[in-house]
This record gives structure tokens, C-alpha cells and sequence, in this order.
């Protein structure tokens, strides 16, 4: 069975691909279907999806490279963004965060996420933050077959020092998230390879 960190991963990906290529490119999200996603997914999450004018900002924020459309990148770095920003303190025992759960397929992965996170971290030291165990343990149980070998001290040695941006010795979530939108980039990017 897939683990929590993996069907996150998943549910950001089958979202994206769930209103993408309605209108055209497969691969990226047009104007109507943001605004289907946002208002399906996120329901006013961001402000009034349903307002023209607010879906032309929030399109205009979103479309880093100006090409009118949302590719996988702009969608995930957006919305790993929105997860720290709303969910990072979500330890998954919170009545908001399960409630968030139940909203949308999106919410749910933002909010597993956060949870699988927290699951992890604290148990050797700051509760908001990985400590190298800690991240060996993480990866482990929920990247074990991401990962080459992620029993090798060398990898998580090497995985730490990349991600430990502030370079505390530890991983918070932010640090955390970057790793997140980078596998599931790579994840998606497979799959779109393999479909064409």
C-alpha cells in the first residue's frame, strides 16, 4: 500500500490533471479551467473565484512564465505555498484540519501533507522541525521506494545538507515542502513522459 506521503503526492497530481486539458493542452490549466479547479478544490480559499476580475489576478500570479496558462510547475509551487501558509501547524489531531480534510481532494493532500510531517518531526527535538533521524525515518517509511537506498547514511546525509536551506542542522517545514514540490514535479513529469 502506498504511504500517506505518497497518495498526498498523488491527489496533487490527479487534481491538476483532473481540470487540465479541457480547453487544450493537457499539460496545463487555461483560465476557465483555474477557475473550475479553485472553485471546486478550494471553494473561495483564495478569495472570490467565481469574480472575472479576481480569476484574472489570481491567473496573473500564478502564470509565472506569461504563456495565459497554469503548467504543473506553477500549480504545485502555488499550492505546496498555500499548504505552508494555511496547514503548516496542522499536526492532524486540530478540528480544522480534519475538517479541511473533508473539503476537497486537494485539501485533503495539503493537510497530509502537513501531518505526515508532524508525524515525523519532535520526536528527538523541536516539534516544527526534522532532525537528521528524524528525516532518515521519514524517509524510510514513506519514500523507501522513491529512494535508491534510503537506509544509506550517505543519502540522507547528502538529502539534510540540500535541504537544510538555513542551515540549522535541521529540516523545518518550509525546507520540507520544497522537497514535496520537487517529488512530485518529478513524479508528474514521468507520467506526463509515459502518456504521450
Amino acid at each position: 500500500m502506498a504511504s500517506e506521503l505518497g497518495k498526498a503526492m498523488v491527489n496533487f497530481i490527479a487534481v491538476f490533471h483532473r481540470y487540465s486539458g479541457q480547453e487544450g493542452d493537457k499539460f496545463k490549466l487555461s483560465k476557465a479551467e483555474l477557475k473550475a479547479l479553485l472553485n471546486s478544490e478550494l471553494g473561495g480559499f483564495l478569495g472570490d473565484a467565481k469574480d472575472p476580475k479576481a480569476i484574472d489576478e489570481i491567473m496573473k500570479a500564478l502564470d509565472m512564465d506569461g504563456d495565459g496558462q497554469v503548467n504543473f510547475q506553477e500549480y504545485i509551487c502555488t499550492t505546496t505555498g498555500l499548504t505552508m501558509a494555511c496547514f503548516g501547524s496542522c499536526t492532524g489531531t486540530e478540528e480544522k484540519c480534519q475538517k479541511m480534510k473533508k473539503v476537497s481532494t486537494l485539501t485533503n493532500a495539503m493537510v497530509s501533507l502537513t501531518e505526515v510531517f508532524h508525524k515525523y518531526s519532535g520526536k528527538e527535538g523541536d516539534k516544527n522541525k526534522l532532525s537528521k533521524g528524524e528525516l532518515k525515518a521519514l524517509f524510510k517509511a514513506e519514500l523507501g521506494d522513491m529512494l535508491n537506498d534510503p537506509k544509506d547514511p550517505a543519502a540522507v546525509d547528502k538529502f539534510m545538507k540540500e535541504l537544510d536551506v538555513n542551515k540549522d542542522g535541521e529540516v523545518d517545514f518550509e525546507e520540507f515542502s520544497i522537497l514535496f514540490a520537487a517529488l512530485t514535479m518529478s513524479c508528474n513529469e514521468f507520467f506526463e513522459t509515459k502518456g504521450k
